[in-house]
């Protein structure tokens, strides 16, 4: 009897040394999987410091470009909101998951980036705008306290304590954030949710295709600010991340949803609607100060993230992973000959 008991313990520490051995691989698998971070411009074409723009203040974008890649001719499937979400997150076209007009709600079949992280592990989730309908907003796994409220500059405020709040959140998965601005959106707007104007109309840059008149320099102006405020805020959530020891294993993107909101821009199928700034860093992998100047489409972006995340891509995916390319843009010259971009309504229906 004393001999079993004996065992028993002697079985019972080594089933506990087990369990524990366990659950810190586990932990050490979950930690060796990239975190993913997509931040989304709301509306912004590529007047970025880091695309050349010479007036305009963005310092945090232009640091990642330069702790990472950036793509030179990157576009879009959609030059509207919805339509060229809901086609990022599902790895297909919007007309052929029925979100092609503005404000088309996701369908309840049609299976987002979160739900296929899930399946590896990754906790998932949405900060400031959505515009994906209900269906594809509850495929995340946590929302911030700030949706679905608009426009009253709650999220902006407190975006700091949201990061922390969703990292908190994750434990010790590895997780999929997608933060969501809506900046530069119009209207147009320094109070409540951001600081005084920092940039003067003389110094903007006016497309060739654009009046070149005070009134349009103002609007440039109120339109810069709009994307330095989001800058700003990029910079809160990356403190933040860095606070939390989690920014060294994220792999961060930044992109818009379409173009900026002047003629030829938003909805409309001219470069100006439809290019995207395409910013890429992954500290432990992308070689600083990298540039791609092939043809390349949101489209692809599912399957990058998936693939990221080693997640088998989904066959009905149209796009393929970048991957290879972030890790070497020299050895993979071409991406696509052609990229696809469809517009469809957007408060007005065009015939020809």
């Amino acid at each position: 009897m004393k001999f079993t008991r004996q065992w028993s313990k002697r079985h019972m520490t080594l089933a506990l040394l087990l369990c524990s051995v366990v659950l810190n691989f586990q932990t050490i698998l979950a930690q060796e999987k990239p975190n993913i971070i997509v931040f989304i411009a709301d509306d912004a074409s590529i007047d970025f410091g880091c695309y050349g723009n010479k007036g305009i203040q963005t310092p945090n974008i232009d640091k990642l470009a330069a702790e990472g890649i950036k793509f030179n001719n990157a576009f879009l499937t959609a030059p509207q909101c919805s339509p060229s979400r809901t086609s990022i997150l599902s790895g297909q076209f919007a007309h052929t998951i029925g979100t092609e007009d503005l404000h088309n709600p996701l369908d309840n079949l049609t299976k987002l980036v979160p739900h296929y992280l899930r399946q590896a592990g990754y906790f998932s989730g949405m900060m400031l705008k959505g515009h994906l309908g209900k269906h594809g907003h509850d495929q995340f796994d946590w929302q911030d306290s700030g949706y679905p409220a608009y426009g009253d500059g709650t999220w902006f405020k407190e975006i700091r304590r949201n990061t922390k709040n969703f990292i908190e959140a994750a434990t010790n998965q590895p997780f999929f954030l997608w933060v969501g601005f809506i900046d530069p959106h119009r209207s147009y707007q320094n109070e409540p949710i951001g600081a005084a104007a920092v940039h003067q109309p003389e110094n903007v840059t006016v497309p060739p295709y654009l009046i070149d008149d005070e009134a349009t320099r103002k609007d440039l102006a109120a339109y810069y600010d709009e994307i330095h405020r989001m800058d700003g805020n990029i910079g809160k959530i990356l403190e933040e991340l860095e606070k939390k020891g989690k920014l060294d294993n994220t792999i961060i993107f930044f992109i818009s949803d379409n173009g900026f909101p002047f003629p030829r821009g938003k909805g409309t199928l001219y470069d100006s609607g439809i290019q995207t700034p395409l910013v890429v860093k992954w500290p432990k992998r992308i070689k600083k100060g990298q540039t791609y100047n092939g043809l390349t489409s949101t489209i692809d972006l599912a399957p990058t993230f998936l693939d990221l995340a080693g997640v088998k891509v989904p066959s009905q995916f149209y796009g393929n992973s970048l991957k290879s390319i972030l890790l070497n843009p020299k050895d993979n010259p071409t991406n696509h000959t052609y990229v696809f971009s469809e517009k469809n309504w957007h408060g007005w229906d065009d015939y020809l």
